[in-house]
């Protein structure tokens, strides 16, 4: 199952990559259009990340199994939304993939500790290429 999930992420990321790419390039969208559209996604998934975080509480003892759970949950819940570009554009992986577009730019994530995550593992590869 886990590998449909990474397989289907990975084709919803490049197909709306390639999406956004060829309405911008076709002169089909304007950029400041996709930019409220990300703005948009960021404010919906910034409240479905606060609620995690109330529910997980600031707790030390929470156990990573339970934040990677919470962080699961987190992402099917936005990966269910119904978040449209136009009201004629609704194709579900254009959402999908714009989310995985934001998470590649650090401007969401899943696990709610993934800013300290990703800065450990970016400076472990720094470390590694000096």
């Amino acid at each position: 199952m886990k590998n449909i999930l990474l397989k289907s992420a990975s084709n919803d990321y490049y197909r709306a990559c390639k999406q956004r790419t060829r309405w911008v390039r076709d002169e089909l969208i304007y950029l400041d259009e996709l930019a409220k559209y990300d703005i948009k996604l960021i404010s919906e998934w910034e409240i479905a990340f606060a609620w995690m975080e109330d529910f997980l509480g600031n707790e030390v003892n929470i156990n990573d199994e339970e934040k990677i759970k919470a962080g699961k949950k987190l992402y099917k819940e936005m990966m269910d939304k119904n978040i449209y570009i136009r009201e004629h554009c609704q194709k579900p992986f254009i959402m999908r993939g714009s989310y995985h577009i934001l998470a590649n730019k650090l401007k969401v994530g899943w696990h709610i500790d993934y800013k300290e995550i990703l800065k450990h593992l970016l400076e472990e590869k720094k470390d590694r290429n000096d």
